[in-house]
């Protein structure tokens, strides 16, 4: 399976701010705008739990944690490199 890409998974409109950080990794990417109802991008495709994977232009990326934040209206995606990422690098 192809892992979503990160910019284009959200609207990039809405109130809430996605924000990525990467552990081990000083990269940066955009952060996207989403209405709370595009949480659903989230979900892997059987429904059966969350995203692990997803591409940040197009590097693979392992994603371990996502934090929500109602008060700031923030969700933040944490991943690191993959293991094939680190191999193209």
């Amino acid at each position: 399976m192809i892992p979503n890409e990160y910019l284009c998974m959200f609207s990039n409109e809405g109130d809430i701010t996605v924000r990525v950080k990467f552990k081990d990794h000083d990269g940066f990417i955009a952060n996207r705008q989403m209405n709370a109802s595009e949480i659903k991008q989230l979900v892997s495709p059987k429904g059966k739990g969350f995203l692990t994977a997803m591409t940040f232009d197009d590097w693979p990326c392992e994603v371990y944690q996502y934090k929500i934040d109602p008060i700031a209206n923030r969700l933040t995606i944490f991943a690191r490199m993959s293991k094939e990422a680190e191999c193209q690098s």
